[in-house]
């Protein structure tokens, strides 16, 4: 593992942490936890840190005593049958986007300073349940924190057709999430021309985002942009590799 993919995972660190409740447990690892039953918010992060099957037993035992399936973040290929997600963190260096790239369709963007109505859209697109529409929206919400979130949506033809938030900070980074197409609209290469308009819009930023690993962002739409990728990450069930571990 390089060095670009601990930058990546450290910066989400610090975008999130002041959203996220987290203990720093065995003094190495600092675990995330909700009461809603989101993986990246209820995982062990590290900085790529020696792991022993103690580790993971009491990593697990941590989440199990508060009723959470807790995950964990891993760099390497190393119980990756369990994993329930392979992603990639990808960036892209302030003024540096592809300035040839070619728009055949014409959307409308709009910023969604409504965080509940914002949220409405995300609870459709990535099917979640009611508390974890108010929690991410709380997150969303607050105001006295060093990140601002604006979130927007595009339009075609006056009909709302995806969603997608930036992250910024006062100085230079910024990340890309909760970016989704409404199925109807799909296989336009809507998500490519989301991400062009925010980067046109913020060219003075290091932009960051996590996407699956296979997915058609990961594979043509965010390097034709002129992302980089930094690295994969897996998160895996910390039940899983404690109980294969405790069977080898």
């Amino acid at each position: 593992m390089t060095n670009n993919i601990l930058t990546a995972v450290n910066l989400y660190q610090d975008i999130f942490s002041d959203v996220l409740t987290s203990e720093n447990v065995l003094e190495r690892f600092t675990c995330y936890y909700q009461t809603t039953p989101v993986p990246l918010w209820n995982t062990a992060f590290h900085n790529n840190t020696y792991y022993s099957y103690e580790d993971i037993l009491k990593l697990n035992t941590y989440y199990k005593l508060k009723n959470i399936q807790g995950y964990f973040l891993s760099f390497d290929n190393k119980y990756q049958e369990f994993s329930i997600y392979n992603g990639s963190f990808f960036y892209l260096s302030k003024n540096s986007f592809n300035q040839d790239f070619l728009i055949k369709q014409k959307i409308s963007v709009k910023e969604i300073k409504d965080c509940s109505e914002y949220c409405k859209y995300l609870s459709v697109l990535f099917e979640i349940d009611l508390e974890t529409e108010k929690e991410l929206c709380a997150m969303l919400s607050l105001k006295d924190r060093k990140y601002k979130n604006k979130n927007f949506c595009a339009y075609i033809d006056g009909v709302i057709c995806a969603t997608i938030t930036i992250t910024l900070n006062e100085f230079d980074n910024a990340y890309i999430s909760n970016l989704a197409v409404f199925p109807e609209f799909r296989k336009k290469n809507l998500a490519s021309l989301l991400i062009h308009f925010l980067i046109q819009e913020f060219c003075d930023k290091n932009i960051y985002t996590l996407t699956a690993k296979n997915s058609v962002l990961s594979q043509f739409s965010l390097p034709n942009l002129g992302f980089q990728n930094m690295g994969e990450i897996n998160l895996i069930p910390l039940e899983k590799m404690n109980h294969t571990m405790q069977n080898f």
